[in-house]
C-alpha cells in the first residue's frame, strides 16, 4: 500500500498538489519507527518551499528496525528540511528508577 501511494503521488501532480494544500502543517511523531518509504511519502508531500513539518523521535528507542525502520530517517530529516534539533533532557513519564535502569540495560 505504502509503495502504490508513492506510485500515485509521482504520477499525479496535481492530487498531490491538492494533499500538500490540505495538509499545510505536518507532525511526525515517532519518527525514529519509519522506514524509507514512508520518508519518501512525507518528501513527495512537502515538496515545496518552507513546509511546515516537524518530527518527533528518539534514535536510543528504534523498535522497528526489524520491519525495515531506520533511525538514520532522523538525520535526513534535520539535513532535508534543514530541521533545528531541540533535544529534551528531562522525561516527564517515567521515574528516575525506571530511567536510571533503562539507561543501564541500554549501556551494556
Amino acid at each position: 500500500m505504502i509503495e502504490e501511494t508513492i506510485n500515485i503521488l509521482e504520477q499525479d501532480k496535481g492530487f498531490r498538489m491538492s494533499l500538500s494544500e490540505k495538509y499545510q502543517y505536518i507532525l511526525l511523531d515517532e519518527f525514529q519507527d519509519t522506514n524509507p518509504s514512508q520518508f519518501k511519502i512525507i518528501d513527495l508531500l512537502t515538496d515545496y518551499e518552507q513546509p511546515q513539518i516537524m518530527a518527533v523521535g528518539d534514535d536510543d528507542q528504534t523498535i522497528f528496525e526489524f520491519q525495515g525502520a531506520r533511525p538514520d530517517n532522523l538525520l535526513d530529516f534535520q539535513k532535508r528540511y534543514s530541521a533545528k534539533v531541540i533535544n529534551l533532557y528531562q522525561n516527564y513519564r517515567s521515574t528516575t528508577e525506571i530511567v536510571d535502569l533503562g539507561r543501564a540495560i541500554a549501556e551494556q
